[in-house]
């Protein structure tokens, strides 16, 4: 039932247990996948990552080499204003070495995370993938196979946010993640749980043929990488 905090007016009336279980039963099998899928995108991503390395390489080395040398350069501006030479600040004066020094020190934090965000993005977006594909496979089959209010609390919260009661039915906002992953799946069914190896003779390498030959899940997977890079979100 709504809990009336944010709209202390709201008339919607409350909704039955079963009814709201047997929604969210069918929202999650509009989702669920194939594990023989979820194996292949996986794989994907990771390869994905491997042929990128040689460029987050040469990224990191190229950073390495810019922090270095502000490093050196705020090392000699330091030199240069406790040298003998300057105590009447005619090499440098208080004011220009406090603004040149904070601009140094502003720029070497800035590479510093840069440095650091390069790998730590590739394996968050990689592991972050991994959670919700399992997810998408597997919450369904976990929702109907247990009694803990718990667990099935935690699977709603994991499916949606902003919980809103209309008509006795429950909405919620997606992630952007399972909303592509529920237009993938309406375009190409085949990476449907039904859809395992041995459904209708599949193997899967055929079943993985499949998969890469299609411009759907191609381009599903794709948008998945750009959401996680700054297009949209997870």
């Amino acid at each position: 039932h709504c809990t009336k905090k944010l709209h202390p007016e709201c008339g919607q009336k409350y909704a039955q247990v079963g009814d709201m279980e047997d929604q969210i039963k069918e929202d999650l099998g509009k989702l669920e996948i194939s594990d023989c899928f979820v194996d292949w995108a996986i794989s994907q991503i990771n390869l994905e990552a491997d042929q990128e390395k040689d460029f987050r390489d040469e990224t990191l080395k190229s950073l390495q080499r810019t922090l270095d040398d502000c490093r050196q350069e705020l090392h000699n501006l330091l030199k240069l204003k406790i040298s003998p030479l300057n105590t009447d600040g005619s090499l440098i004066s208080d004011e220009k070495f406090k603004t040149e020094k904070n601009k140094l020190e502003i720029q070497i934090l800035d590479l510093e995370k840069k440095i650091g965000k390069i790998d730590e993005k590739m394996l968050k977006f990689a592991q972050d993938s991994a959670d919700k594909f399992d997810f998408a496979a597997h919450a369904k089959e976990r929702f109907d196979n247990t009694e803990d209010l718990k667990v099935k609390h935690d699977i709603l919260s994991k499916l949606g946010s902003n919980l809103n009661l209309k008509v006795r039915k429950i909405y919620y906002d997606s992630p952007n993640f399972f909303v592509t992953i529920k237009n993938i799946k309406a375009d190409e069914p085949i990476i449907g749980r039904r859809f395992e190896p041995g459904y209708r003779g599949y193997t899967k390498p055929q079943l993985e043929a499949l998969y890469a030959s299609s411009p759907t899940v191609l381009r599903g997977l794709q948008d998945i990488r750009n959401l996680y890079y700054g297009v949209g979100s997870l």
